[in-house]
């Protein structure tokens, strides 16, 4: 498959106007929360990026900055008619309408795919109203000297008009940083699933990701030396099957929320249990 990249396109607001709410409102997604705008009064340009969520708050609505980014995006295209020179080799550049914007990008014998995430950092310090969700983040940070302080609201406007999807991308860096093979483990079993093709293509990257951080916050530093890769390896392929037999495999800040619901056939479950367990046998 043609290499895909994301790309967060962070939008400027005051940080002190910014207020998480209703984290977890929607049972079905308990990582997203509206971000209201508190107490600031928002200039002409800015209120393109405002509008109300169902309680009649303000809010910063993920709809409208995805509007925004791909009106910005079409214009900047149109000025430079869809074509890029680098290094004296020329690339077309298209747009597919997709949540986040995506382009594509193809020259030189290659092509590659770049999605556009509109986003909205924040410090943590805005997470004081959500007790659970900051204990688990501290207590992360502690356990693992993480020194990065802030995080991100992404908006995902199809999988919500109203709410951002609350994520950690910087402290999940520091989970797996200097802990050996554990990025090699990742891109292996990537390329595995890629490898395979069909059914467990529907294993998208953040969950291979998550499942095997749940290994690495078991295992000491010791147990990832590049040396163990292979034993890393299949103890994590054993970790992804046990989450699918068991039809749970938890996001790591939070916990109540089984990402596998995103996959709603069972057969694909069972298919990549199949295709796991036949893995095994080879082995």
């Amino acid at each position: 498959t043609d290499p895909e990249f994301d790309l967060d396109i962070v939008f400027s607001w005051p940080d002190h106007s910014l207020k998480i709410a209703n984290l977890g409102d929607d049972v079905r997604k308990p990582n997203f929360a509206d971000l209201l705008n508190h107490d600031y009064e928002a200039n002409e340009n800015q209120k393109q990026i405002l509008g109300e969520n169902r309680n009649g708050k303000q809010i910063l609505s993920p709809k409208k900055m995805f509007t925004l980014l791909r009106s910005a995006v079409d214009k900047a295209l149109t000025d430079i008619s869809k074509t890029v020179m680098f290094e004296r080799n020329q690339y077309k550049v298209t747009r597919a309408v997709k949540a986040p914007v995506m382009l594509a990008v193809e020259g030189n014998g290659m092509k590659f795919t770049v999605d556009f995430v509109p986003s909205i950092e924040m410090k943590i310090d805005k997470l004081k109203e959500c007790n659970e969700l900051k204990n688990i983040v501290e207590e992360i940070r502690k356990d693992y000297n993480i020194e990065a302080n802030s995080f991100m609201a992404i908006a995902l406007h199809k999988a919500s008009g109203d709410m951002f999807e609350i994520d950690f991308h910087d402290l999940e860096r520091g989970i797996l940083y200097n802990r050996g093979c554990a990025k090699k483990v990742i891109r292996l079993i990537k390329y595995l699933r890629d490898s395979k093709g069909g059914t467990v293509l529907k294993l998208w990257s953040h969950l291979l990701k998550t499942s095997v951080m749940h290994h690495v916050l078991r295992q000491d530093m010791t147990y990832w030396n590049n040396r163990n890769i292979e034993t890393c390896f299949v103890d994590c392929l054993r970790n992804l099957h046990v989450g699918f037999k068991k039809r749970f495999i938890s996001d790591i800040f939070f916990p109540q929320f089984n990402m596998l619901k995103r996959i709603e056939s069972e057969k694909i479950k069972e298919e990549v249990c199949t295709w796991l367990a036949k893995l095994f046998k080879k082995i």
